[in-house]
C-alpha cells in the first residue's frame, strides 16, 4: 500500500465539517491552484501537484457583480485558500475523518502584507503564535462599504520530507503562505487580478 506522495500526485485537501468531527473534501478533494482560464478568469480546476512548482507568473482575473455578497465567499476570501484548509500529509485513499489530526497539516501564515490605497505595503505582524495562526478574516464592513482583507496574492511554500523507505517521493511536513491582502471599497461590481504560486522545499 502506497503511503507517500510521488512526484506529480494531486495533493489532497479537506475542511472541517459540521460539528467539527468529520473532514469534508475541499475543492472536490484536491488542493487547487487557481489559474487563468481561456477567458482570463480564475479557474479552480487545476490541482497542486506534489513537487511540481509554479513559481512564474500565474495571474488570473477575479470578478463579481456584487462585492458586498461575494466578499466572504470563495474567490475573495483569503481563508478559503489558506487557514480553512487541511492538507493531507501522506497519500490516502479517501478523506472522511479529522482523526487522527496528525494526518493533516494546516497552512500557516508566512509574510503577510496589506496593499494600501497609495500602492505601498504594510506587513501584518504577530499572526503566528506557538507555531500556528490564521490570516486576518475577510469580511464586508457595511459601515464603510468595504470588503476588508480580500486575497490578492498567495505564494505557498511546501516543506516535504523525503521517503525513508518504501515507494514514494515524500510526505508533506509543513506549509506556509506568503500573502498579500487588500481592501476593496464599494458595493457593486468589482474586478481584481490575483496571483497564486507554489514551491516545494
Amino acid at each position: 500500500k502506497r503511503d507517500q506522495y510521488t512526484v506529480g500526485d494531486r495533493i489532497q485537501a479537506a475542511v472541517v465539517g459540521a460539528g467539527g468531527v468529520d473532514a469534508v473534501p475541499a475543492f472536490k478533494g484536491y488542493w487547487q491552484l487557481p489559474t487563468r482560464g481561456v477567458d482570463g478568469r480564475c479557474s479552480e480546476s487545476n490541482p497542486i501537484l506534489f513537487r511540481r512548482a509554479v513559481v512564474s507568473s500565474n495571474k488570473c482575473i477575479r470578478e463579481t457583480t456584487n462585492i458586498a455578497s461575494s466578499c466572504a465567499l470563495r474567490g475573495f476570501d483569503a481563508g478559503k485558500y489558506t487557514s480553512d484548509l487541511l492538507i493531507v500529509k501522506t497519500q490516502k485513499k479517501i478523506v472522511e475523518r479529522l482523526t487522527p489530526v496528525s494526518t493533516y497539516t494546516k497552512i500557516i501564515p508566512g509574510v503577510v502584507k496589506k496593499l494600501n490605497a497609495d500602492g505601498s505595503y504594510t506587513e501584518i505582524a504577530n499572526l503566528v503564535v506557538n507555531g500556528t495562526g490564521v490570516l486576518p478574516e475577510t469580511i464586508y464592513n457595511t459601515t464603510t462599504s468595504t470588503c476588508q482583507n480580500a486575497l490578492l496574492k498567495a505564494h505557498y511554500h511546501v516543506t516535504y520530507t523525503p521517503p525513508t523507505s518504501g515507494t514514494g517521493s515524500g510526505t508533506i511536513a509543513s506549509i506556509t503562505v506568503d500573502a498579500v491582502l487588500m481592501d476593496i471599497a464599494g458595493a457593486g461590481a468589482k474586478v481584481i487580478e490575483q496571483e497564486f504560486l507554489v514551491d516545494f522545499i
